[in-house]
C-alpha cells in the first residue's frame, strides 16, 4: 500500500487529488491532509508515520514549501516530495530542485500526468513537467552575471572536474549559446559539442538544465 500525505491550503484541491488517487489506484492510502507545512511537521513531531510520498503546494500560510524543505533537511527527513503548484517562478523551481524535490507539476496538469509522476517518483525516479525545461532555460541568465569572470572554485564534489570543465559548466549556466562559448574558449563548435557530450555522460545528465542543476547543487555557480 502506497502511503501519501497531502499538504495544501485548499481543502477542495486536496479532496480532488485524493479522488484522483483513489480512482486510478486501489493501492493508495491517504495518511493525512494538512493545510500548511507547519501542520505537517507538527504531525510528524507528534509521531505520525512518514509517508512514501509527500505531495505539497508551494505558497501556503504559516509555512510554505521552501521552509518545509529546509526543515526536512535539518531533521534528516528524506521523504520524496512532489510539488504541485501554479507557482512557476524559475528561481523558485531551481531552489526547490536543489533542496531535493523529486517532481514538479502545475496544478492544471492532466490527471494521467499526476498518476505517472507518482509512479515514477515512488519507483525511485523523478518527474518534472515538460514546461520546466523551458523555465530552467529562462533561468540561466539569473544564475550567473553575464560578464562575471571565471576564477577560483568552491567545487568539492565526488566527480573529479578539471578547471577547464568547471569553466565550461559556469559558461553553460549563463545565457551564452554553445557557439558563443566556443568563441570565448577559442575552440571550434564541433569541439564544444564533443566536450558537452563527454560532460553529460560523465555527470549523468541529459540536458543543459540538468547541467545547471548539477552546477547549483555542487556550488559551481550560486543562486540568490
Amino acid at each position: 500500500m502506497l502511503k501519501i500525505i497531502l499538504v495544501d491550503d485548499h481543502p477542495i484541491f486536496r479532496s480532488g487529488l485524493a479522488f484522483i488517487l483513489n480512482t486510478f489506484s486501489d493501492n493508495v492510502s491517504i495518511m493525512g491532509e494538512y493545510g500548511n507545512g507547519a501542520e505537517f511537521l507538527a504531525a510528524i513531531e507528534a509521531g505520525v508515520e512518514l509517508p512514501d510520498l509527500l505531495i505539497m503546494d508551494v505558497q501556503m500560510p504559516v509555512m510554505d514549501a521552501y521552509a518545509v524543505l529546509e526543515e526536512m533537511k535539518k531533521r534528516s527527513i528524506y521523504t520524496p516530495v512532489l510539488i504541485i503548484s501554479m507557482v512557476q517562478d524559475e528561481k523558485g523551481i531551481v531552489r526547490m530542485m536543489t533542496k531535493g524535490i523529486r517532481g514538479f507539476l502545475p496544478k492544471d496538469a492532466d490527471p494521467e500526468h499526476f498518476v505517472e509522476a507518482i509512479h515514477k517518483i515512488t519507483s525511485g525516479g523523478v518527474y518534472f513537467a515538460d514546461s520546466i525545461s523551458g523555465i530552467l532555460e529562462d533561468a540561466f541568465p539569473a544564475l550567473m552575471p553575464v560578464n562575471e569572470p571565471v576564477s577560483g572554485s568552491s567545487y568539492n564534489g565526488s566527480i573529479p572536474l578539471s578547471d577547464k570543465e568547471q569553466e565550461f559548466i559556469r559558461l553553460a549556466c549563463s545565457e551564452y549559446t554553445y557557439k558563443e562559448i566556443a568563441e570565448m574558449l577559442n575552440l571550434s563548435v564541433k569541439t564544444i559539442d564533443g566536450y558537452r557530450g563527454a560532460l553529460f555522460e560523465k555527470l549523468n545528465v541529459k540536458s543543459r538544465p540538468g547541467l545547471v542543476l548539477f552546477a547549483v547543487k555542487n556550488r559551481i555557480v550560486e543562486i540568490d
